[in-house]
């Protein structure tokens, strides 16, 4: 397996890091320690993979990307990353926030363009268009870090 293979792919929100099925903590609790800067890190680290893939088309295209099954393409990936993201984004870590809003930016400029191969005329983003506001409204609250 590669990056995102938790063989976990249904729609319930599965995927990605910071959520699931545990039970959410105090976020008093998660800042201290080394949790925080270890999330801080793989945000860090998951925003640079864009840099590192570099512009081979099987990570951004569907038809490429599956048409070429040895690898593990980013497209391919894109429901745990937008997970991701939509979890940084509604955590209770209001210090990750950004970091999940440049998350989701990444992926809107990568994969914005693409059509979507299952519905003509479509792009493959839309799926996505509920989480996408959903962490924009949620990063963007009243409450939320004057850093966004």
């Amino acid at each position: 397996g590669g990056f995102g293979d938790d063989g976990d792919d249904d729609e319930d929100g599965g995927g990605g890091f910071g959520g699931g099925g545990e039970a959410e903590e105090p976020a008093e609790a998660e800042a201290t320690g080394s949790c925080l800067e270890t999330r801080e890190f793989v945000m860090e680290c998951l925003c640079s993979v864009f840099r590192w893939v570099g512009d081979d088309g099987r990570h951004w295209d569907v038809s490429k990307a599956q048409g070429s099954p040895d690898g593990d393409w980013m497209v391919l990936k894109l429901q745990n990353l937008v997970n991701s993201g939509y979890k940084i984004c509604t955590g209770n870590l209001p210090t990750l926030q950004p970091k999940g809003i440049h998350l989701l930016n990444i992926l809107v400029e990568k994969f914005g363009d693409q059509p979507d191969p299952d519905y003509e005329g479509h792009q493959l983003m839309e799926q996505y268009q509920a989480q996408l506001l959903s962490a924009l409204r949620s990063a963007f609250e009243k409450s939320a870090l004057p850093t966004m």
